[in-house]
């Protein structure tokens, strides 16, 4: 094996335990060989030009880099700039990293929205929690119109209601907004497979957009929805001292369709969809602290 050695237009080469030297021009993009045997000046210059300190440096380099828990050659040039005075970070490649620090590429977020009401629905099923709730249930499926990220949340003693709820959701859409859904968009799990959801859909000319097997960024809509709801039920608990059998995800929910987003330029969910379609009159109700105190009036009969 020779070992090469560099300069701006002359490649040196040497074989370590024989005699032979050989001394390269670069012309263009090519190297061209010179026979001459004579040529112990240009070779000292190929020494001179690129060989203790460049290779010095390099060594230097590499070695911090394994000191430094193999941290990135760019980070490197920022706490050794005179080492890279003559090197570039890309002639740096580190196989061990490649296989270390290896990941999935991220995904890239959609920018388009819907700009009709209820043309795309997202959906999602969280659980099983590990306590249920005072009525039994241990899941909850979600609802997400896309223009106005308004969000229905149904509590599921199984995962097989799913169905069902979908269809008392058309159906509510229908008849309180006027409105048809026309894509859902939901997650790869049986609960979204079963026959009965995908006879209604074909029925009511639903299409049906499902994620790839183990890859939940693609309804990341819906998971993001789980995480906020999931936030707001766990601070709302854990602030009032609740046992955790007191799911809060209906008010949590609530809540949120009445707090202003950002992608929504500041607007809430339910403002945001009385602008675009006629709504029937939904309660405002004063919000309350979760968990505090409530005195309920009975009447004499009572």
């Amino acid at each position: 094996m020779y070992h090469n050695i560099l300069a701006e237009s002359l490649c040196f080469s040497r074989h370590p335990h024989r005699k032979d030297d050989w001394l390269w021009y670069s012309m263009g993009k090519l190297y061209y060989l010179d026979w001459a045997s004579d040529n112990e000046v240009k070779v000292g210059q190929a020494f001179k030009t690129s060989g203790t300190r460049s290779e010095g440096e390099r060594d230097k380099i590499w070695l911090w880099h394994k000191r430094l828990g193999h941290a990135s050659f760019g980070y490197l040039k920022k706490l050794f700039p005179s080492l890279f005075s003559s090197l570039d970070v890309s002639s740096f490649q580190c196989d061990t990293c490649e296989l270390a620090k290896s990941h999935r590429v991220s995904f890239i977020l959609s920018s388009n929205k819907s700009l009709v009401p209820f043309s795309l629905v997202h959906s999602d099923v969280w659980g099983p929690a590990k306590i249920a709730t005072p009525a039994g249930a241990r899941w909850f499926v979600t609802f997400i119109n896309d223009c106005t990220r308004m969000t229905w949340v149904s509590l599921l003693k199984t995962k097989g209601e799913v169905s069902s709820r979908f269809q008392q959701f058309y159906q509510m859409v229908e008849t309180q907004f006027h409105a048809k859904i026309q894509v859902l968009r939901s997650e790869n799990g049986r609960e979204f497979l079963n026959h009965d959801l995908n006879q209604f859909l074909q029925h009511h000319g639903i299409i049906h957009q499902r994620s790839c097997p183990y890859t939940p960024q693609q309804n990341g809509v819906a998971e993001r929805k789980n995480r906020h709801l999931l936030e707001v039920v766990c601070a709302s608990l854990f602030g009032a001292n609740m046992p955790r059998h007191f799911w809060a995800v209906v008010s949590a929910s609530y809540l949120i369709n009445r707090i202003p987003y950002s992608i929504l330029n500041f607007q809430t969910p339910l403002q945001t969809l009385h602008h675009h379609i006629q709504t029937p009159l939904i309660p405002n109700l004063e919000p309350r602290i979760f968990g505090c105190v409530v005195f309920v009036h009975l009447h004499d009969h009572q």
